[in-house]
């Protein structure tokens, strides 16, 4: 289902485990190779780390200009000030404007276009999100997470066909070998999930059901969150739509997976 927004910033902007290497040394190693001066890497950090504490506004906010004093392509400045006012004052325009400086600093800072999509959605602005989750997709074409949004975004809007599409684009790219954040299993389950909804709300029963006896134990096992609903689901779809001559195969199946 789709992530609670500012979780999902957080996520991306604050997690020190998201990526198989320390998050820091990940941001230090992209200022780096990016040419920012070792000054300015120093003084954003001191930033990160207050805005992590909740300093208070003013110390933070200075941190982080002081960062972009020192070298005015330190485009990571200007994304975690895009973050600190989206934390502490709600305000998404001006978040949105410090994201808009950080992309023309550098355009391939892919978790900005995720941050501006989330904004616009919860803004109803759903033409323009969709339009940073398309602009995610060709810049890096094997991110997951430009297509679960688009999926999730699709499954507001009730576009089952499209939610499909994308579910399982981003299923494809985090069960690759390459991909391997710490929550790479809940992701997987995350997808699947859609793909699950995208079957059943086209009334895709067969495809639907087949599809859930496969990933379903899994997901029990995992204590996936919404296994539950997804078990009433199948279980009204096998007693109440089915007429197949497969329905007893699936009254079977659908035992097996209560035990």
């Amino acid at each position: 289902m789709k992530r609670n927004t500012l979780k999902i910033i957080l996520f991306l902007i604050l997690s020190v485990c998201s990526f198989s290497i320390n998050y820091d040394e990940y941001l230090r190693k992209e200022l780096t190779d990016f040419g920012v001066r070792k000054n300015s890497i120093d003084t954003f950090f001191q930033g990160k780390k207050a805005l992590e504490e909740m300093a208070p506004i003013n110390e933070i906010e200075a941190l982080f200009f002081k960062a972009i004093e020192l070298d005015k392509r330190n485009y990571m400045a200007y994304q975690y000030l895009g973050t600190e006012a989206l934390i502490h004052d709600r305000d998404k325009n001006k978040s949105i404007e410090y994201y808009k400086k950080s992309l023309k600093i550098n355009p391939k800072n892919f978790e900005i276009y995720l941050n501006m999509g989330y904004i616009y959605e919860e803004e109803g602005n759903y033409e323009m999100a969709f339009k940073e989750y398309e602009k995610l997709k060709k810049i890096v074409p094997n991110s997951p997470e430009s297509y679960y949004a688009a999926a999730s975004l699709n499954f507001k809007l009730g576009k089952f066909s499209n939610m499909l599409n994308d579910a399982q684009k981003a299923l494809k790219l985090y069960e690759s070998p390459s991909y391997n954040l710490d929550m790479k299993e809940k992701y997987i389950m995350d997808a699947q999930f859609l793909i699950l909804v995208s079957f059943f709300e086209q009334e895709k029963y067969e495809e639907a059901l087949n599809y859930f006896f496969i990933v379903g134990p899994n997901m029990k096992k995992n204590n996936f969150d919404s296994f539950p609903k997804l078990l009433n689901v199948a279980t009204e779809v096998i007693n109440t739509k089915l007429e197949s001559k497969n329905k007893k195969i699936y009254e079977e199946k659908l035992k097996k997976i209560k035990r």
